[in-house]
């Protein structure tokens, strides 16, 4: 099983590429600290994802369990309306604006849909054991 941390950087390597990013970037995400890589969006997005698998696993519905998330995350930093449709990828990018953890090349719709499924999914996989 991957770290949280080699998740985030795979995650980040893969937008970074699509992206064209210079290899000196990816080289220095490679190397970058923990507290770097806990301000990126995929660090978002895995976090939101976990919370969301342990709040359902609980019997909250998703619907709840954002609604539960965003209570914990706006007592950090206020938030406003809860995006429609309420999903993964749309609350992440959400949370992201609000937090300042978008990047400086936007995310295409396809990656943070992408990369919400694989987050989701691994998520599910860890909470499971």
């Amino acid at each position: 099983m991957s770290t949280r941390w080699e998740i985030v950087r795979r995650l980040a390597r893969k937008r970074l590429a699509a992206q064209g990013a210079p290899n000196f970037a990816l080289r220095d995400l490679d190397n970058a600290p923990e507290f770097i890589l806990a301000g990126i969006p995929e660090n978002t997005l895995l976090t939101c994802a976990e919370s969301l698998v342990a709040l359902t696993a609980q019997g909250l519905t998703e619907e709840q369990a954002f609604e539960r998330i965003e209570e914990h995350r706006s007592s950090f930093v206020p938030g406003g309306e809860l995006p429609r449709p309420l999903t993964l990828a749309n609350y992440a990018r959400y949370r992201m604006a609000l937090e300042g953890s978008m990047p400086l090349l936007p995310l295409t719709e396809e990656y943070l849909e992408e990369a919400a499924q694989e987050v989701i999914s691994l998520a599910r996989a860890a909470y499971r054991g």
